[in-house]
């Protein structure tokens, strides 16, 4: 299942019953990991894997953010755009246009954006996720 498919996850519900995620901070305070060196992020490396650093700050988290942000612009802007079309130009409402539309909008917006190399276009319709972390 792919992020144009999902309601909610279930790993998701699972971490919000949690009280405190298993982070490598975490792991270490319970002694579950020993050697003080092995708390850094395995996202990025750069500093103690602390749930605020893996939701808040972490490189990947930000970019992760960025990345949802701009498809739930595609989704606004689309909505809009299909909303002027049904009162002005008499259209009808399609469900399966609009996700094909912001698929387009949001992977065009992706690489006007983006610095890294684009994701081709079927890889985005794909998994838009792997595009944005691979930043």
């Amino acid at each position: 299942m792919n992020c144009w498919q999902i309601s909610s996850s279930q790993g998701v519900h699972l971490l919000g019953k949690r009280r405190w995620p298993q982070t490598r901070d975490n792991l270490f305070w319970r002694r579950v990991i020993q050697d003080e060196g092995e708390q850094n992020c395995v996202m990025c490396g750069s500093e103690a894997e602390t749930a605020v650093h893996l939701f808040v700050y972490c490189d990947f988290a930000v970019q992760m953010r960025k990345g949802m942000i701009m498809i739930w612009n595609a989704v606004i802007w689309t909505l809009w755009l299909h909303r002027n079309k049904i009162v002005f130009e008499n259209g009808i409402g399609d469900v399966e246009g609009l996700v094909a539309e912001v698929k387009i909008s949001s992977s065009k917006w992706w690489i006007e954006r983006t610095q890294a190399t684009p994701c081709l276009f079927y890889e985005w319709n794909q998994e838009p996720l792997i595009c944005i972390g691979s930043m």
